[in-house]
């Protein structure tokens, strides 16, 4: 019988000591608050106790803020200790919302700004500067072709003719808010209040007085703040809205793509079609430019090396081909390389000129075998002879 009464003692006594010591949270909350360093220990301590599940978001606040305002090294261990007993609670939400965290002023809470194009002056493509195609030659030899560059919409590619690109904020990071260190000595303060007067309120104690306006203000400034972060959540597709009607404004020249081979056409018009293995006028023109310069090359260096130059489009991509001599294929490696490379780079310099953003670059022997051209690594010529 004595047994039992002392088992029913001890299983009331763990039951006491297991609930939530609100009085001595009371106590140790108030001399906190004059800076006590012993009670900011046990403070501390009460915070990560997992008996205090009533008061623990309230412990965990105060904590923070304190070991924010004081510039605390170990507030960053603190908060994920916190966050490894507690994975489910929200104990931080506080930081997410105002007064702790402002809307940044810089980009009005979007997390981005829009800059100046630094590819462009007013929108327009450099390459074709706004018309949309190329135009070369005079009188009877004056031609035009459809720009590939901006796809003859005549629009800055970087831009899409706005003339402004879209930036993270330097100043928030692209989050759209800053951490407002000013406000962590009056929120430090107003934690502790409430901390308290939770307390009291769930002390149970008749004689306690809680002070209903401090805890009704609390309750005021979470409503503000959770309002203020499900505005500031939609304000992503408020930007995406703003630049769908920002890039709508731009003036751009109708482009349709037919069939399974790309034809560009303005204002009804076809201005340059190509299918795969084919060419187009301004591949050919590029082709012929090349072959002059080569030409060019040929009468300064008294030597014959050029076949034929022409071009095809393979797999979407501008390709020339140079065709050389045997007497070229044969010579010397460092002299193909310095020789071939220089190719290249004119054919590159004639392309970008043309509309051309980028082009491959296929160096032949007269049977068509491939001995050089371009890969991941840049230009390049096979030593041991030449590839199949």
């Amino acid at each position: 019988m004595i047994k039992k009464v002392l088992i029913t003692l001890l299983i009331s006594l763990n039951s006491l000591w297991a609930q939530e010591d609100f009085k001595h949270i009371e106590d140790i909350c108030l001399k906190a608050k004059e800076g006590d360093k012993q009670a900011l220990t046990e403070l501390f301590k009460e915070s990560l106790n997992k008996e205090n599940k009533n008061l623990r978001e309230y412990l965990v606040r105060a904590v923070t803020l304190l070991m924010l305002k004081t510039s605390s090294k170990s507030t960053s261990n603190y908060i994920q200790k916190v966050s490894s007993l507690y994975p489910d609670s929200k104990v931080f939400s506080f930081l997410e919302i105002p007064p702790i965290q402002q809307e940044c002023t810089k980009c009005k809470g979007f997390g981005r700004k829009l800059l100046n194009c630094s590819k462009c002056k007013d929108g327009q493509c450099k390459n074709c500067k706004g018309q949309g195609a190329i135009i070369y030659g005079n009188g009877k030899s004056r031609r035009e072709s459809a720009c590939i560059q901006c796809k003859s919409t005549g629009n800055c590619k970087a831009c899409s003719g706005s003339s402004k690109i879209p930036v993270k904020c330097s100043v928030c990071r692209a989050k759209g808010s800053v951490f407002d260190k000013a406000s962590l000595s009056i929120e430090s303060t107003r934690a502790f209040n409430v901390l308290i007067q939770k307390a009291y309120e769930l002390d149970g104690d008749s004689n306690t007085v809680v002070d209903r306006k401090i805890l009704d203000k609390e309750k005021e400034i979470i409503n503000h703040g959770n309002n203020w972060l499900a505005e500031h959540k939609s304000k992503e597709a408020e930007w995406l809205e703003l630049e769908k009607k920002r890039l709508a404004a731009v003036k751009k020249t109708k482009l349709v793509k037919n069939g399974p081979n790309y034809i560009t056409t303005v204002e009804e018009g076809i201005v340059e079609s190509y299918e795969e293995g084919g060419s187009t006028s301004t591949l050919d023109h590029i082709c012929l430019e090349i072959k002059e310069y080569l030409r060019a090359q040929e009468l300064k260096s008294q030597q014959k090396f050029l076949i034929k130059v022409y071009g095809q489009f393979l797999s979407d991509v501008p390709t020339v081909h140079v065709v050389v001599s045997e007497n070229f294929s044969n010579s010397d490696y460092d002299y193909k390389l310095r020789a071939a490379d220089g190719f290249y780079r004119f054919s590159a310099l004639r392309a970008q000129a043309n509309g051309y953003e980028e082009i491959d670059f296929k160096l032949l022997t007269k049977d068509g075998s491939q001995f050089g051209g371009l890969n991941e690594k840049g230009f390049w010529i096979n030593k041991k002879g030449v590839t199949k």
